[in-house]
């Protein structure tokens, strides 16, 4: 299913190239936090990343509800079921 997901990331950013227009950046919130946390399928960050990329755009990974340790498995939400996606950008809070 990540795979599948991630192709709209794909055709989005085709969709822009194709206008002249840039890829500037991709920013996910590792897993969506508002109504419990709802994790992305597995290989949805890699394939993603991976196109945004491609169109030279940079990866944003949203950790301000999801990173220091919140999903217990890991200390940053991106890297839950991804060991090959590293972020070039990193956002940090202390939300209450």
């Amino acid at each position: 299913a990540g795979e599948l997901y991630a192709d709209y990331v794909k055709k989005a950013c085709d969709a822009y190239k194709s206008r002249g227009e840039a890829v500037s950046a991709f920013i996910i919130e590792s897993g969506m936090s508002v109504a419990g946390v709802v994790l992305p399928p597995s290989g949805y960050l890699k394939h993603a990343v991976g196109f945004v990329r491609n169109a030279g755009g940079v990866f944003i990974a949203d950790e301000v509800q999801t990173g220091f340790g919140r999903f217990g498995t890991s200390y940053w939400g991106f890297q839950h079921d991804n060991t090959e996606v590293i972020p070039d950008i990193v956002t940090m809070g202390k939300p209450f």
